[in-house]
């Protein structure tokens, strides 16, 4: 989000793409509508241009999949876009369709390159921000110290 609002990399999505994030916002975020369209038009306007418009079903075929229309559709949109990179955890949904980049060797798509978010931030040469894994159990005090007891 830093790297958005201070324009290191600029956000391209289509108007397609804000309205999907506002209904995943809605239903698996638990937000209320008024709550997901603010979420979604703030992303939206952190975009350039705020929203590209593209065709409802898209040209690109990735597949026969659940999400392969949709998955289109985000390759239309990055394409429009001049994207450079296309960021997503489903980098397998993408590899029908592409190609290996010769000297990163991720999935390529008519030129734009899919990664997955660390994947990017390692590109970038940014420090990846792990969070630690949260604690399901309390400390063990036989443990407690920092010392091992034996």
């Amino acid at each position: 989000m830093e790297a958005l609002e201070e324009r290191e990399i600029i956000l391209v999505g289509s108007l397609n793409m804000f309205e999907r994030l506002q209904e995943r916002l809605e239903d698996a975020g638990g937000l209320s509508l008024v709550d997901a369209t603010e979420r979604a038009d703030y992303y939206r306007s952190l975009a350039d241009p705020p929203g590209l418009l593209t065709r409802r079903r898209p040209v690109i075929s990735l597949g026969v999949g659940p999400d392969a229309e949709e998955d289109g559709r985000v390759l239309e949109a990055a394409l429009a876009g001049h994207a450079d990179f296309l960021v997503t955890y489903n980098v397998t949904d993408f590899l029908p369709a592409c190609s290996r980049h010769p000297k990163t060797g991720h999935p390529e798509c008519l030129g734009v390159q899919v990664v997955k978010p660390a994947d990017l931030a390692m590109h970038l040469g940014w420090p990846l921000r792990v969070a630690p894994a949260p604690t399901l159990m309390p400390p063990d005090p036989s443990t407690s110290g920092g010392r091992k007891r034996t």
